[in-house]
């Protein structure tokens, strides 16, 4: 079993015992209803994240993915009721998306600056932009529902399975497959473990992040257009909860925030464990403030025992190293 393997099944520990927690303690838990809309609510979160994972192992972050959503399912709520047909409508969607998710990389690896920077303030311009094309009514904002069946179906399913959750579980094995069996992933993993050897070995770092962050803006518009087909409707807020939510999946799941860890399994992890909170917490019928402290304390805890997780083996390969190296003998 290598360190991949050993800390997904950490992550999956931690899933398990969620389950049986949640699972003794609440009624109706293990109800098919209940774990169908436990994984529609974990797959919007699912595939903002798993886009975004390739961006962190890359060695970057995004901070606008919440904004992103947000504008995406504002602008095709715009196209669905201006009678747009809704293939085009799709398209757009997740067009305008990947637009938003360039626009970051572009802003990063062109005018050099800090991701943070870069997206913290692309957020706020798609933050704006959602304000802008908002629907409006005597000069204030209004929410109006879509009737649109079609599009709506979207936000439906086969049976208990909503299609959601499919594209999900599609994209999960999509990312993870390009990050273990294509030459762009293994690109990935170089230039988020070291970017000055991956330049000088000929990687196009550049190119390599844009196109990260092209396919994270990509997942925040799919995640926006099935989201917007489930609620019916999209709002100033829609989205805004993914931001911070997607880069916690994705360190629980075993990503590093440094770069050159993480892939799309665990994260999908991440983000079961994510809903599991949720919805345990709601079962429980706890106040909604201990579901942010609950997040925020497996963070920190998660953050922590990556950093000493990582330390360690670290350690431990040089020791193995020196090992061969001095014939068996430390």
């Amino acid at each position: 079993m290598n360190e991949k393997q050993k800390r997904q099944l950490i992550t999956f520990a931690m899933v398990a015992a969620l389950v049986v927690l949640f699972g003794t303690t609440t009624d109706s838990f293990f109800s098919v209803s209940n774990i169908s809309n436990l994984f529609r609510g974990a797959s919007y979160l699912g595939i903002v994240a798993a886009g975004l994972t390739i961006v962190i192992i890359a060695g970057g972050n995004n901070l606008s993915t919440g904004a992103t959503v947000g504008f995406v399912a504002m602008l095709v709520s715009r196209l669905v009721y201006a009678n747009i047909p809704i293939v085009l409508c799709i398209l757009l969607g997740m067009a305008a998306g990947a637009v938003c998710g360039a626009a970051d990389g572009l802003l990063i690896t062109k005018l050099h600056l800090p991701d943070f920077v870069a997206t913290l303030a692309t957020n706020y311009v798609y933050s704006g932009m959602i304000l802008v094309i908002t629907f409006r009514q005597n000069n204030r904002m209004v929410t109006k529902a879509l009737t649109n069946q079609a599009f709506l179906q979207l936000g439906t399913g086969v049976g208990d399975i909503f299609y959601v959750t499919i594209v999900w579980l599609v994209l999960v094995a999509a990312v993870q497959f390009i990050l273990y069996y294509t030459k762009f992933g293994t690109h990935v993993y170089a230039v988020g473990t070291n970017t000055s050897a991956s330049q000088i070995s000929g990687i196009n770092v550049d190119k390599i992040k844009i196109i990260a962050y092209t396919i994270s803006g990509l997942a925040c518009g799919i995640a926006a257009i099935f989201l917007l087909a489930y609620e019916g409707a999209a709002s100033a807020k829609t989205g805004e909860v993914y931001t911070f939510n997607a880069i916690c999946a994705a360190i629980i799941g075993g990503a590093s925030l440094s770069g050159g860890r993480g892939d799309a399994l665990g994260t999908f992890l991440g983000c079961i464990f994510m809903q599991l909170i949720t919805n345990g917490i709601y079962k429980m019928n706890l106040a909604s403030e201990y579901q942010t402290l609950l997040v925020g304390a497996s963070i920190l805890v998660m953050s922590i025992f990556n950093t000493v997780y990582i330390r360690y083996t670290s350690k431990r390969n040089r020791l193995q190293t020196i090992k061969a190296e001095r014939g068996g003998t430390v």
